[in-house]
């Protein structure tokens, strides 16, 4: 998780050269003076850009209120340049938090209306912080897609610090996938142009990376010296939230050398930090490194109330009431990865599992007709019968990913045995082989069957549509079809395995969908739609 911090921070400076150069020696008290000057409106994006920046290394909380006033004061602008800038900074300011739905939100906003921007660096930064959030969320492909489309609009803005900044992250995409040479690469090519740049700020961020690269190939001498040199530029620099990270690999390495005080006092001097950022990431962090060196210490009481804590931010972060909750969501992940493996092993078996698949089908629709009339004698009975139907809902969608998923591997079967039949040269065997081919081909059309399975989940839904419908909007199939399964809980990756399209265009869906609600930015869509439900 550390080096995903690390580069929350590094992402989240960017902002252009020539606005540092002009007001960057000002204080927070001037910037804030320029903000109430009436006459000084056309240096309002300037001042609100820097104070969002510089709050967001130290105050979480009042960078949320200057990224706010910033986004109202752009609607009242008729400047296309000025509303991205601010739906980027408030897409920047969740994106720190932890809220990864929101930024998405607001940094989709400022990436859609990019056709009709000229500022190419900018550009590159929207794009860059989206490719960020999709790293944090483990979706390492399409990461280093977004970031390599970023450094084009770098390229061709010649914006040297924004390329710096893309090139580190690319480095620490390598570092979570275990290359450790290609990261150290770009971790060195980055802090060369930031060394042009005499940016120390930026400088600590690739020692830092450097430093844990050595500490994973087991250097923990150069791991040491490059991160003390990291812990002297933050403090220089006031950067809070980099100290915080920094001070965590120092404890790190200090427990890997067996010198287990100095762990402790890195620990708790992390954590402090971390609470006064207020970051609920950087404290969630802090009390599980303190788990494990109070552990390593054989402090046990220490250790068990610190990992206490652990849980209790991890629960916040993920939305979730209870632990009871997240062991239930880990379940169901287990049981559907377990299905698909089992599905994928067993392919010669199609026929016998779309018999099974269609005889729960049959059974989902009694049990909803069963539920259906139990539902007119209580209360009770119909909040039972509304669970049994969210668990059909599932279990329908999950046996869609299942029939898509053995399409796939079917389909590769075919591709090969084609290639074999070309090459085949005595008659009577290359015309068997066609005839397998050819049989194998019949199997996969199923676009009926997959068709009759989302139709199941519209009619378990009817009753959800038919509220969506009374809010007079003018909802497509596909619109409600979408609304159905957000209102499950489902993730993007689930949702564009059912309907057939790429985790992007699911996210791009639902803002048109928000948007088709008439849902503000601060609204949650999944709440609103689970309410109607």
């Amino acid at each position: 998780m550390g080096i995903k911090n690390l580069v929350l921070g590094l992402v989240l400076v960017l902002v252009c050269c020539d606005v540092y150069a002009q007001y960057g020696r000002m204080s927070n008290y001037e910037l804030r003076s320029i903000l109430e000057d009436e006459e000084r409106v056309e240096d309002f994006h300037r001042a609100y850009e820097i104070l969002i920046s510089r709050y967001m290394r130290s105050d979480i909380d009042s960078m949320l209120f200057f990224a706010e006033s910033f986004l109202e004061f752009a609607k009242g602008q008729e400047d296309l340049e000025l509303l991205i800038s601010a739906y980027y900074n408030l897409g920047r300011h969740y994106a720190v938090k932890g809220v990864h739905d929101e930024a998405i939100v607001n940094l989709m906003e400022a990436y859609n209306l990019k056709s009709s921007s000229n500022n190419s660096s900018r550009m590159g930064q929207i794009i860059g912080m989206i490719g960020y959030v999709y790293f944090y969320d483990e979706q390492y492909e399409a990461a280093t897609d977004f970031y390599e489309e970023a450094l084009t609009y770098f390229e061709k803005a010649n914006a040297r610090q924004p390329k710096a900044i893309a090139t580190s992250t690319l480095g620490s995409i390598y570092f979570q996938t275990k290359e450790y040479g290609k990261a150290k690469q770009k971790f060195k090519e980055a802090l060369k142009i930031k060394e042009g740049l005499k940016d120390t700020l930026l400088m600590s961020t690739d020692i830092i990376n450097l430093a844990m690269v050595y500490q994973k190939e087991e250097k923990l001498d150069s791991a040491l010296v490059y991160a003390l040199q990291s812990r002297e530029f933050d403090k220089k620099m006031n950067n809070l939230m980099g100290l915080t990270e920094t001070l965590r690999h120092l404890s790190s390495i200090n427990l890997e050398l067996g010198n287990h005080s100095k762990a402790e006092e890195y620990a708790l001097e992390s954590y402090e930090i971390a609470k006064e950022v207020g970051s609920l990431i950087l404290i969630r962090d802090g009390y599980n490194l303190l788990y494990t060196v109070f552990k390593e210490a054989g402090k046990s009481e220490l250790a068990l109330e610190n990992h206490e804590h652990f849980k209790i931010y991890s629960d916040s972060i993920t939305n979730m009431d209870t632990r009871e909750e997240l062991v239930e969501a880990q379940a169901r992940y287990d049981t559907q990865k377990k299905e698909q493996e089992i599905l994928l092993l067993e392919a010669e078996n199609r026929e016998a599992r779309l018999k099974m698949i269609l005889s729960i089908v049959i059974g989902s629709v009694l049990l909803i007709g069963i539920s259906i009339s139990y539902r007119q004698s209580s209360k009770r009975k119909e909040k039972d019968r509304e669970q049994e139907i969210q668990s059909i809902q599932k279990e329908l969608e999950s046996y869609g990913m299942l029939i898509n998923a053995k399409d796939e591997f079917l389909n590769s079967v075919i591709e090969r045995l084609t290639k074999v039949s070309k090459v085949l040269i005595n008659i009577e065997s290359k015309k068997e082989l066609n005839s397998l081919v050819s049989s194998l081909r019949h199997t996969t059309k199923i676009t009926g069957e997959e068709e009759h399975l989302l139709n199941r989940i519209d009619q378990v839904n009817s009753g959800f549509f038919r509220k969506l419908d009374q809010k007079g909007n003018s909802l497509t199939k596909g619109d409600k079809r979408l609304a159905s399964l957000v209102q499950m809980e489902l993730s993007n990756k689930e949702i564009g395995n059912i309907i057939g399209i790429n985790t992007r265009s699911v996210v791009q869906a639902r803002y048109r969908l928000k948007k088709k609600l008439e849902l503000q930015t601060e609204d949650d869509l999944v709440s609103y739609l689970k309410e109607l439900a």
